[in-house]
C-alpha cells in the first residue's frame, strides 16, 4: 500500500508561542483569531498594567508599616493571575496554530498496488 500525504497551508506553534509570550496576543493574531486577539490582548495589557502599578505601590512600601503585608498579597496575587494568563494564552495559540486549517490540513491518499505473479 502507497500513501501520499498532502499539506496545506500550516502555521507554526513554536512561533505562536513566542509571539504570544512577547506580544499581547501575537499568537492569536498571527493564526487568525482576530476577535480572540483583540479580547486576549486586552486584557493581557489590563493585567500587565495592574502588575506593575501593584510592583510599584509594594516596592514603595516599608516593611515596617502595617499595610505591607497587604500589598505583598495584592502584587503577589497580580503576579499569580498574571503568569496564569499568560500560559494560558501561550497555550490557546500553541494549540489553535497546531489545528490551523485541520480540515484541509492532512488528506491521506491511499492506493493498493497488487502485484500478479505469472
Amino acid at each position: 500500500m502507497l500513501s501520499v500525504v498532502l499539506f496545506i497551508l500550516c502555521k507554526s506553534p513554536t512561533k505562536a508561542v513566542l509571539l504570544s509570550l512577547f506580544l499581547p496576543a501575537g499568537g492569536q493574531f498571527y493564526v487568525g483569531n482576530h476577535f480572540k486577539g483583540i479580547l486576549m490582548g486586552s486584557l493581557d495589557v489590563y493585567l500587565t498594567y495592574n502588575l506593575a502599578v501593584s510592583y510599584i505601590d509594594f516596592s514603595k512600601t516599608n516593611p515596617s508599616k502595617f499595610d505591607y503585608k497587604t500589598k505583598a498579597q495584592n502584587f503577589f496575587g497580580n503576579l499569580t493571575l498574571w503568569l496564569i494568563f499568560k500560559l494560558f494564552s501561550m497555550n490557546d495559540a500553541y494549540v489553535s496554530a497546531y489545528f490551523y486549517n485541520f480540515d484541509k490540513q492532512v488528506k491521506e491518499v491511499s492506493i493498493e498496488i497488487k502485484v500478479r505473479k505469472k
